[in-house]
């Protein structure tokens, strides 16, 4: 099997990528052939070696819109139908591409709908949450985006909560949708390690999300702020667009010595504070399914999550973790102090969490997608 997998970046870190490069690499393990595409500025067709070291290519196609869009809009679906689309039809008819996987969906990856058609291959929509669930929960009235949706022969949600979520906003999507999880590494987070505890016997409290609104950090920072004890140490890694806001927060709320911004990480640096930590936060707003939640379970740690999304699906209170509501400062302080109080109970919620996340390694999420590419492909050849 030969797969286009499209991606809206190329990049070294991030989660889709990672989800994408994770999918990749079990399926080149199989004897399957993958190809990634990048958009890119020109509009010629370049091939290049990806930052994650796959063959890929790189072409305009990401600003692909609607025809009815105005005269810009004509004259960039004109310029996209009549240079990208021949280039990539050929060179993927050159190929032999059986299949063709969009991950992170947008209005722009419309080109690769009328890619599909040209070729006569199945086309796969992976969504991955916010590319169809804006951050007030509403979905998206893109032309393109809904087009493509509409003409998928399968669309992939990471979790069974999300997945209904989406259904709930388009409804083109029932009857040819179905969740495949999003899995973990085990050679990258292979168990638990030794929490890091210093001299003065403070715990170890870790999060890892990106710094905007939806994951909830400026509802953690007041609810270490709640809990009347000073032996709590906060690790937040991750970056983002509001990561200056919530150090001033940290800093206006007395947080500044218990609360560490450690920025982004390569995937070893984030195992090693993973195993190290004495338990893991994800206070998210919401959460299409939950990675990061998923490779602290894996390193055999409690997880303290909101009720949202994928979380809840992974997340089964006082048994991996603790759940709380999203947004509820008190809540979120109440469990982390149950946590920090009782290591006996840290370690019963990360055993049971370990045993749970075997269930998800990336494998385990190829062997899914493998399955669903086959049909799809065996699907289409019987009707030729």
């Amino acid at each position: 099997m030969n797969c286009l997998l499209a991606v809206p970046w190329d990049q070294s870190q991030g989660g889709v990528t990672h989800v994408a490069v994770s999918l990749a690499r079990s399926l080149e393990a199989r004897g399957h052939r993958v190809i990634f595409l990048f958009p890119g500025d020109s509009w010629r067709l370049r091939s290049i070696m990806s930052r994650r070291g796959f063959p890929a290519l790189v072409c305009r196609f990401r600003d692909y819109p609607a025809p009815n869009s105005g005269l810009r809009g004509r004259i960039s679906w004109l310029s996209a139908v009549l240079t990208s689309l021949p280039q990539l039809a050929c060179f993927s008819r050159a190929q032999r591409i059986d299949l063709i996987n969009v991950h992170y969906p947008g209005g722009g990856f419309a080109l690769l709908d009328d890619l599909a058609g040209k070729l006569d291959v199945p086309l796969v929509v992976s969504t991955h949450g916010s590319d169809l669930i804006s951050a007030e929960g509403h979905g998206y009235d893109s032309a393109g985006l809904l087009r493509l949706l509409a003409d998928a022969d399968a669309v992939v949600a990471p979790s069974r909560t999300f997945l209904g979520d989406v259904e709930a906003l388009y409804p083109s999507m029932r009857g040819k949708s179905s969740y495949i999880f999003n899995g973990y590494d085990p050679t990258e987070f292979p168990g638990p390690g030794t929490p890091v505890t210093n001299a003065g016997r403070e715990i170890n409290i870790l999060c890892v999300a990106a710094q905007t609104t939806k994951k909830g950090i400026d509802v953690l920072l007041p609810a270490l702020r709640e809990i009347p004890r000073d032996d709590l140490q906060l690790r937040l890694v991750g970056d983002g667009p509001r990561r200056a806001e919530f150090e001033d927060l940290s800093r206006r709320l007395g947080l500044a010595n218990r609360v560490t911004f450690v920025g982004s990480l390569e995937r070893d640096g984030l195992s090693r504070e993973m195993r190290a930590c004495d338990f893991f936060v994800l206070p998210s707003r919401s959460e299409s399914f939950g990675l990061a939640a998923l490779e602290a379970m894996a390193c055999g740690k409690a997880v303290i999550a909101s009720t949202v999304g994928g979380l809840r699906d992974l997340i089964e209170d006082d048994v991996t973790g603790l759940s709380v509501p999203p947004d509820d400062v008190s809540a979120l302080a109440k469990a982390i102090d149950r946590l920090a109080s009782d290591a006996d109970l840290r370690r019963r919620l990360g055993d049971n969490a370990r045993t749970v996340a075997r269930r998800y390694t990336v494998d385990a999420t190829a062997d899914k997608y493998e399955q669903l590419f086959q049909s799809l492909i065996e699907r289409r050849r019987a009707t030729v």
